[in-house]
């Protein structure tokens, strides 16, 4: 792998925090 991920990081922040949202949703609420 490249080192591409360290540039789509701060791009995809907010994607990135809604699945760990929802995740954390499914945990609280099963």
């Amino acid at each position: 792998m490249t080192d591409n991920n360290k540039t789509d990081l701060p791009a995809n922040r907010k994607e990135l925090r809604a699945k760990v949202e929802a995740l954390l949703k499914e945990i609280d609420d099963p």
